[in-house]
């Protein structure tokens, strides 16, 4: 019994082997097909459809054509399916491959998309031309899903299949404790790749990312008894800055999910042969809501807003110097909570210092245990007369969560001994007018002329001179525009709104060249990172709208209101949106990352001429 049974296996072990060396061969033989398709040829100005090219055979060196005249939201994303049919014991084999791009159409007109190439078999094969009309946008974008197979969700799906939630590690904080937040994919779907990441905008927190790294594979997890595919996708410290009920919108993400197509043909072979397509569905999140508390009253006098739990180290480089000379007081928090929010604490310095504006350094970091870190001040402080002067200690004061009570932390008092210079020709030190360079002034006694003196005539009279009155004249015409100049770059820089709208575009422009720096590195994540700092930290400097309360939305609306173009706003965020959606895919190409350095610089031009 056993030995027919080997037979049996054997004689269908050389049927199979024989009939994919027939399939083999009739797939070379058959004629290579490569096309192009749109999902739609008529579609309205902002609105995004798909772009595919198929082919039906092995293919190399894929060339597209040019896309200028369309905004690229997302592609070239390739997919493969194949299929095998036994019909009459006569096998056929089908392999099709797809380069997929989503695009948004950006101006109205009629366009034509150009021949894409590719190799098969060391000769090259071109696609026909394919026509799109836009037409006038109707105020409502087509949701396209960037799929190449026409299914749009998996059979059978339920809610429990794939789904996001936004973990925090409390419900409830006080106004300016932290709470860690982490978004995390949770799936019983084979998953093969992220289409598109949408986060909330965290209206009311302070958000700072922390590091993890790429998602790259998922994780085995078990969940309420059911086995999960899990991977966290994005953590973040959340700092609320007012009291009341905040909540943290839903997240959305689309997933690719690799479906098994099953025939029911009777055959024995229906298991071997099965074929794949993928699909795209969305998973999404719940709301959360984060109850913050008010402080409590009764705070200090030099409380500031610092929340957390902290230490104070106060400390002058020396206790004894000559006048004019330099002395620092530095001050050193140290702790965990939100330091960064900190500003510098005042000192009460001596009439006789002349006192600088201090000098911030700060070393936090973040975990998911919070903010944590130090922030240094520096005083540089010049004392002017000689003396024995007192510096009276520093006091700060934070709210400790922990123990629900305001700390006071207070600094040792300093003794300087000033001294008089050393040398009196020294000369006097006085201060620019931006208390930023010292300048020495020169020996107030020269040396005896000895070259040849040149003698005026006794008893000319200056007031008879043309030439005397024309210089009072100049010199008054001098004093008046240097002084209204003054005044005019003094309430100019007063108004910190207009400095930070003034400086936001060569701050994008520094991000930019890290961005740059980081994409001659291969350093792919560092590129990311600082495009989108550029891109946001622009906009809030732009429209004086802080970062913790900067969302898509309001950023829309301020844009809008300042006369921005939509199809200009549109561009803009889609570049946002691209740079988000490469930045925590498991994988990207590395190709399109100049492409899309060179858009940001675009777009942040083209607003920067705008909002002037």
């Amino acid at each position: 019994m056993v030995g027919n049974i080997k037979y049996i296996e054997g004689i269908l072990r050389q049927i199979i082997a024989l009939l994919l060396l027939i399939s083999a061969a009739e797939m070379q033989a058959q004629e290579v097909v490569f096309q192009a398709s749109v999902s739609n040829g008529v579609v309205e100005a902002g609105a995004s459809f798909r772009l595919s090219f198929s082919v039906n055979a092995k293919a190399d060196n894929f060339v597209p054509p040019d896309l200028n005249a369309f905004a690229v939201l997302s592609g070239p994303n390739m997919s493969t399916s194949s299929s095998v049919q036994i019909i009459n014991g006569r096998m056929t084999q089908s392999v099709s491959y797809t380069y997929n791009y989503v695009l948004q159409a950006v101006q109205e007109g009629s366009f034509t998309i150009g021949p894409a190439s590719i190799d098969v078999d060391k000769k090259t094969y071109n696609t026909d031309e394919v026509p799109v009309t836009v037409v006038q946008g109707s105020g409502q974008q087509q949701k396209v899903t960037p799929v190449p197979p026409a299914a749009t969700t998996v059979p059978g799906f339920s809610a429990e299949d794939l789904f996001i939630r936004v973990l925090v590690d409390r419900k409830e904080v006080f106004q300016g404790e932290h709470l860690v937040a982490t978004v995390k994919l949770f799936s019983k779907l084979d998953i093969s790749g992220i289409e598109k990441i949408n986060f909330p905008s965290f209206t009311g927190f302070l958000q700072q990312e922390i590091e993890i790294p790429p998602l790259r594979f998922l994780n085995r997890e078990v969940v309420n008894g059911q086995v999960y595919s899990t991977g966290m996708i994005k953590q973040l410290v959340l700092i609320p800055q007012r009291s009341g009920e905040l909540i943290i919108d839903q997240v959305s993400i689309d997933c690719q999910i690799r479906q098994r197509v099953r025939r029911s043909t009777g055959s024995l072979f229906d298991d071997f042969f099965d074929s794949y397509q993928t699909v795209v569905q969305t998973a999404t999140s719940e709301p959360q809501t984060i109850r913050v508390k008010p402080l409590p009253s009764g705070a200090p006098s030099s409380f500031r807003g610092l929340v957390g739990s902290y230490i104070m180290e106060a400390s002058v480089d020396r206790e004894k110097l000559p006048a004019n000379e330099a002395v620092t007081l530095k001050l050193k928090i140290t702790g965990k909570g939100n330091l960064r929010l900190m500003d510098p604490p005042p000192v009460s310095f001596p009439p006789d210092f002349e006192v600088y504006d201090p000098r911030v350094t700060q070393n936090i970091s973040h975990s998911v245990s919070g903010s944590s870190g130090a922030k240094t001040f520096d005083y540089l402080v010049i004392p002017r007369s000689a003396g024995r002067y007192r510096i009276p200690p520093v006091e700060i004061s934070y709210f400790d969560p922990a123990a629900v009570r305001y700390v006071r932390l207070s600094s040792e008092e300093f003794i300087v001994d000033v001294s008089r210079p050393e040398t009196e020709d020294a000369g006097q030190v006085i201060s620019g007018w931006g208390k930023e360079q010292l300048q020495l002034l020169g020996k107030d006694i020269r040396f005896i002329r000895t070259t040849n003196i040149r003698w005026q005539p006794a008893g000319i009279n200056l007031l008879t001179r043309a030439w005397f009155y024309l210089m009072y004249l100049l010199g008054f015409v001098l004093f008046a525009v240097v002084f209204a100049l003054r005044i005019r770059h003094v309430r100019r820089n007063r108004n910190l709104g207009m400095v930070r709208n003034r400086r936001a575009n060569k701050i994008a422009v520094r991000r930019l060249k890290l961005a740059a720096a980081a994409l001659k590195r291969n350093e792919k994540d560092v590129f990311y990172e600082e495009v989108l700092k550029a891109c946001w930290g622009y906009l809030s400097d732009k429209l004086n709208i802080p970062l913790s309360s900067l969302g898509r939305d309001i950023a829309i609306e301020q844009l809008m209101d300042r006369g921005v173009e939509e199809t200009v706003i549109s561009r803009f965020f889609e570049t946002i949106d691209t740079c988000e959606l490469a930045r925590y895919a498991p994988a990207g190409e590395q190709d399109g990352l100049p492409r899309m350095y060179r858009d940001v610089q675009r777009q942040i031009s083209k607003l920067e001429q705008i909002l002037k």
